[in-house]
């Protein structure tokens, strides 16, 4: 987050987006010789998609980073955990053990004061 911070002073968020994405491609295509299985026409548009959608997200997140503080940004970051377990529940059918509840609550928590306290405070209404 923080070498993310740094480098939006110095380069756009579409320039670190793409050359994130260009590093992962290639230490991707580097295990190419490990096992590759070409995937359907159906599933090259999923990946497609994924990769656009997760471009955009990358783009997002860097403007994040931008223009707050990156102890403020923390907390959201750990919703990808929520999110994730939710998606095996409704997609895969995985049901959570106990203990997610418990962190997804203080996950919930932390993220609900950190949005609720850098608020901006409305105008007192005169009666």
């Amino acid at each position: 987050m923080i070498q993310v911070r740094s480098l939006t002073k110095t380069e756009n968020a579409g320039a670190i987006a793409f050359y994130f994405a260009l590093t992962c491609a290639v230490l991707g295509g580097a295990t190419l010789p490990l096992g590759w299985a070409t995937p359907s026409l159906e599933e090259y548009a999923l990946l497609i998609g994924a990769g656009f959608a997760g471009g955009v997200a990358h783009i997002l997140m860097t403007l994040g980073y931008k223009y707050s503080e990156a102890s403020k940004l923390a907390p959201f970051e750990y919703l990808s955990l929520v999110f994730a377990v939710l998606a095996d529940l409704l997609i895969f059918n995985i049901i959570p053990g106990s203990n997610f509840y418990v962190a997804a609550a203080f996950i919930i928590a932390s993220v609900s004061f950190v949005a609720m306290k850098d608020r901006p405070k409305g105008k007192a209404v005169r009666t």
